[in-house]
Formats: structure tokens, C-alpha cells, sequence
């Protein structure tokens, strides 16, 4: 006796779904590739101390140019795009004749 061929099923199967392979991370602080897969776990108070840090090198940056500025010989300003002073550098009195009150805001 010869078997029967099997019928087909007329519903359509639905196709499998393909896995995506995680996208390599990279570490902040060693730069190396992270392949797990997940969110990334960093110790507690990471980003805080990085902001920390960040903020700090500002403050020294801004005092740096703030000596630089105010005891230069020559007028340092800022302006806003009308042209109104933001801040003159204190060698304008010298130079200028003026006093920084006289010409900021103006």
C-alpha cells in the first residue's frame, strides 16, 4: 500500500522572527566594545561625579580668563548682536576714559 501524500495546510504561517545581534556599546572610560546585550549598567554616581568634574574645570577656565581680562592693558569687551556692551574689561577707564558702569548695558 503506497502512502498518501501529506495535504498542505491552506493557513499561512506567519514567518519566525529574526534575531538582531546587539550593537556593540563603547565603555566611556576604557573606550572598549560592549556586546551585551541589555541596557548598560554604570556604578551609582557615575554621571553625577563626571558633572562634577566637568563643572569644576569650567569654574578654573573662567577664572583664568577673568585675571587675563581684567588686568590687561588693552579694552576687552563683549557685545550683543545690537552692539549693547555685556561686559568691558576694567582697562577702559585707562584707555577709554570711561568707567565699566558708563558703557555696559549701553
Amino acid at each position: 500500500m503506497k502512502s498518501r501524500p501529506k495535504k498542505k495546510s491552506s493557513a499561512k504561517k506567519t514567518p519566525t522572527p529574526v534575531k538582531k545581534k546587539p550593537t556593540p556599546r563603547v565603555k566611556r572610560a576604557t573606550g572598549e566594545r560592549d556586546t551585551r546585550p541589555g541596557p548598560q549598567h554604570h556604578p551609582p554616581g557615575r554621571e553625577i561625579t563626571e558633572s562634577k568634574r566637568i563643572d569644576e574645570a569650567i569654574r578654573e577656565s573662567e577664572a583664568r580668563y577673568r585675571i587675563l581680562a581684567e588686568n590687561t592693558m588693552d579694552v576687552i569687551s563683549r557685545h550683543k548682536p545690537d552692539g549693547m556692551y555685556t561686559y568691558v574689561s576694567p582697562a577702559c577707564k585707562r584707555v577709554l576714559g570711561y568707567e565699566v558702569e558708563e558703557m555696559v548695558g549701553r
